[in-house]
């Protein structure tokens, strides 16, 4: 669950050098993860199709873990630097493409490095009828061990399908409709 990070888009009024973050996962053991940083960022192409853009900064990151192996302990603190690249395409006026990634580099028992990626399609069907189409990868290079001394997985991969409704444009569409003339 992303707080707030570098604004993206092409909205310059709202950018912020200031970001915070907050990531859960039991399964990789870590209770709480909380990121506070600042940085620069950087667009690269900044059109009314293409979006692309790189930041760098540098954050403070706290992580819980559910569980820790003795005589590790519950709670790290750590710097990080963080690095973002951001790409949006307007392919088609109904087809859109998005890629973010993110990567943290941290001492070793905060998982020496991670990473989130975030890609996928955004697809209008209907004027009020969307499909999202997304992938996520999260890695972290050590994960931390539980206290059975279990050390979960790397990776965690997913692939969402939502559909989606446009609530104003179907009721916009309705009053349309229902109108006398």
């Amino acid at each position: 669950m992303t707080i707030a990070q570098p604004a993206t888009g092409q909205d310059t009024a709202g950018r912020s050098p200031l970001f915070a973050e907050w990531f859960r996962d039991p399964l990789t053991n870590v209770d709480g993860r909380w990121t506070l940083g600042t940085g620069l960022r950087f667009d690269l192409v900044d059109t009314s199709e293409t979006t692309w853009s790189v930041a760098a900064g540098l954050a403070y990151q706290a992580n819980r873990y559910v569980e820790v192996q003795p005589p590790a302990v519950q709670r790290v603190e750590t710097p990080a630097l963080v690095v973002q690249v951001t790409y949006e395409q307007e392919l088609t006026r109904w087809l859109d493409f998005n890629f973010d990634h993110r990567s943290y580099f941290v001492n070793r028992e905060s998982g020496e490095y991670t990473h989130h990626l975030v890609t996928g399609l955004e697809i209008e069907l209907t004027s009020i009828l969307d499909l999202d189409v997304t992938f996520t990868w999260d890695r972290i290079q050590r994960p931390q061990p539980n206290s059975a001394g279990v050390v979960p997985k790397q990776d965690d991969a997913r692939l969402v399908v939502l559909f989606g409704l446009d609530f104003c444009s179907a009721t916009a569409l309705w009053i349309s409709r229902s109108s006398p003339t």
